[in-house]
């Protein structure tokens, strides 16, 4: 198996984009620091603090029903990370498991289960699942995940809502979306203060006012609500299956983004696998 590049936290563990060593302060949300700041491909299991190896961490991120790894979607080790992640899932449990995806809504399931079939081409499933339009990103960086998936015959689940949607929720309050859009939006919860203080801070950083902080975190709110349904709904269909739930950092920091949604839902346990780059840092935690 590489060796993975980053460092990586997960209640596990982190992979982190590269820092000295240096002595680290004692933090509430880390309460066993490790004796030196980790480096690149190490991984740090934040729970203890304790530095663990490759074979360690798949051995214990594997007993879990689900698994969040969190990615920086431009960034290649993450995508790497969600790779052995399955990898390692599917080896444990062949045949029942499952890849949920961000990066697809329920509109592309359609063309999602003709992938994994094979009944579509490379070029045929990006024409019909309308990638460029729906997600954009290089699809190399996806593309092995994808591979993997169709090669060992492993569901992808399509998580997210359409865009069409989502752009409708952040442009109207609640109360004020007409009958046929409620309908089909998830269970709502907009009472988490953690995730609102998150969004007024990265928002707020940014200048944006009141009214556009409110935008984006009915937007966000939809987003993990919708994924989490999906992923809650999936699980209750298929016991005994395990799902590998591949997102954007910021769906799966600290929890309270999706895994805290599904476990509203679903009561399973789960745990968070993240890395450190330039631009965020996820711990992992397990319930």
């Amino acid at each position: 198996m590489s060796r993975l590049t980053g460092i990586l936290f997960f209640s596990f563990f982190i992979i982190l984009g590269g820092c000295s060593r240096t002595s680290l302060q004692w933090d509430s949300e880390a309460p066993y620091p490790p004796p030196i700041a980790p480096e690149i491909g190490d991984i740090l299991h934040t729970a203890t603090g304790h530095y663990i190896n490759q074979q360690q961490m798949f051995s214990s991120l594997t007993r879990y029903p689900l698994v969040y790894v969190g990615e920086t979607h431009d960034n290649p080790a993450s995508h790497r990370l969600q790779l052995e992640v399955l990898k390692a899932m599917q080896a444990r449990h062949p045949g029942q498991v499952a890849l949920g995806m961000e990066m697809f809504n329920n509109e592309q399931q359609g063309a999602l289960n003709r992938w994994v079939a094979g009944e579509l081409s490379e070029k045929e499933f990006l024409r019909e699942s309308r990638w460029f339009e729906n997600w954009g990103s290089d699809f190399e960086l996806y593309r092995e995940l994808l591979e993997f998936s169709r090669q060992q015959q492993t569901p992808v689940i399509g998580l997210n809502v359409p865009r069409a949607l989502g752009r409708k929720v952040s442009m109207t309050p609640l109360d004020q979306l007409d009958r046929e859009t409620r309908e089909r939006l998830p269970e709502m919860d907009m009472s988490d203060p953690y995730q609102r203080v998150m969004i007024e801070n990265v928002f707020g950083a940014h200048g944006a006012g009141a009214p556009m902080v409110e935008s984006f975190f009915r937007r966000q709110t939809l987003w993990d609500e919708a994924m989490a349904a999906t992923v809650a709904d999936y699980m209750q269909e298929h016991p005994g299956y395990h799902m590998v739930i591949i997102a954007g950092g910021w769906h799966v920091e600290y929890g309270f983004g999706i895994p805290r949604r599904v476990h509203r839902r679903l009561p399973l346990p789960y745990a968070l696998v993240g890395g450190i780059t330039s631009l965020f840092l996820m711990r992992s935690a397990t319930s």
